[in-house]
């Protein structure tokens, strides 16, 4: 199973294809959680926030920022 963490909550993305390619795959692994990019460039699609809602849930609950997280608020603060 493949997976992705957004905001703590654990999607199964096992049968989704990003329209951007394999960039998924560099973010929300392990431990490490992609909200902050998933907010950064989906924030005012409506398609992206549908896609989100549609995939299967594996766990849920915030186990707070990780250091790839803390990275790219970070890096977002430099630009």
């Amino acid at each position: 199973m493949k997976t992705i963490r957004l905001d703590g909550v654990v999607y199964d993305i096992s049968n989704f294809k990003h329209p951007g390619g394999s960039v998924i795959d560099y973010a929300g692994q392990g431990e490490d959680d992609a909200g902050d990019a998933f907010r950064e460039f989906h924030s005012r699609s409506k398609k992206a926030k549908a896609v989100l809602s549609s995939l299967p849930v594996v766990s849920s609950g915030n186990s707070g920022l990780t250091d790839k997280s803390n990275e790219f608020r970070e890096m977002r603060k430099n630009l």
